[in-house]
């Protein structure tokens, strides 16, 4: 992936349900799947916050890539203004969770793989 921005009427959504019964949404553009840091944030019970200050420390530390791991999409609103969001693939949203010693990362990975299995068929 890249910086460039995207026009987000390319992903469809999908429903990853937690631990705790949450319903997360998933984006999905073919095989990949996003999610922003507001969405990783409750898939990991953490506030914003610290998905972002872990997420700087990982691209500083290069362990991730930023231009590998995110892309930025763009939405049009109901307010008809077109805004742009950062988008993390999965590679990121697993390396998060196993930062942050959340058990939900495995779980999480493996419903992807299967999500990703399953559309292959």
């Amino acid at each position: 992936m890249t910086d460039e921005i995207r026009i987000q009427n390319k992903l469809t959504f999908d429903t990853f349900v937690n631990s705790v019964s949450e319903n997360i949404l998933v984006a999905r553009r073919n095989r990949d799947f996003l999610m922003t840091a507001k969405m990783i944030a409750k898939l990991y019970g953490v506030d914003i916050t610290t998905i972002r200050k872990s997420l700087k420390q990982m691209f500083n530390s290069k362990q991730l890539n930023k231009k590998l791991v995110s892309e930025i999409q763009a939405h049009r609103a109901d307010d008809g203004k077109l805004y742009e969001t950062r988008y993390y693939n999965e590679h990121a949203i697993v390396a998060l969770g196993l930062s942050l010693r959340s058990p939900e990362a495995k779980v999480f990975q493996a419903w992807a793989e299967d999500r990703t299995t399953k559309k292959l068929q």
